[in-house]
């Protein structure tokens, strides 16, 4: 495969990944695991089986985002896609900002500089909860505010609309916390209560 060719391959799979991460799963591989799980007869490959099984229903969202950001630039550049394009199907700055395709706001300040100003007022709620929605595991708000960004008013807001449109689910506090400063609430789309943090 060509480098511009596996170039439109990342790119593709990681707007997938936003707009509908069911499609990326391998229906076909899940059976195969499935029929593992069923003829294993030890329990150590029962228990292996199931971890195959797990992380094949989910797609590895981290693994599309570092090859898009690996190959955005270039692929663009060949044709002549605007930022504003991936901003409209839902890529976050921060995302083109690692992929090269969109200057920091605060070049020269330093990276603390560039953190601070990406947790701003310059993403829309829209844009937070059009984010949101591609979410297949539970997270946080800290976990949304370091994927997309925003203010923490606006992150809210888009939380709260969503829990009101009944796409969203508030599950509680997380069990797991650990350390200073109470334990983070829990969050998890509908569509996905299946999914483990």
């Amino acid at each position: 495969m060509s480098s511009l060719a596996e170039a439109e391959v990342a790119v593709r799979s990681y707007l997938l990944m936003l707009d509908d991460p069911a499609s990326l799963i391998d229906a076909v591989h899940i059976a195969s695991l499935e029929a593992a799980l069923v003829s294993a007869t030890d329990p150590i490959d029962k228990l292996k089986a199931l971890a195959d099984l797990d992380r094949a229903r989910v797609p590895d969202r981290d693994a599309y985002e570092q090859a898009f950001i690996r190959h955005a630039k270039t692929w663009a550049t060949e044709n002549d896609i605007p930022v504003s394009s991936f901003q409209q199907l839902g890529v976050s700055d921060q995302t083109l900002q690692a992929a090269g395709l969109l200057a920091s706001r605060r070049a020269g300040r330093g990276k603390r500089a560039d953190v601070r100003r990406g947790a701003g007022t310059a993403v829309s709620k829209e844009t937070i909860k059009a984010h949101v929605n591609t979410l297949t595991a539970q997270f946080t708000l800290a976990d949304v505010a370091e994927r997309a960004g925003g203010s923490p008013m606006t992150l809210r807001k888009a939380i709260e609309e969503l829990i009101s449109e009944g796409t969203l689910e508030k599950l509680g506090t997380s069990t797991t916390h650990v350390g200073r400063g109470r334990a983070p609430i829990i969050y998890a789309n509908r569509t996905s209560k299946k999914a483990k943090r």
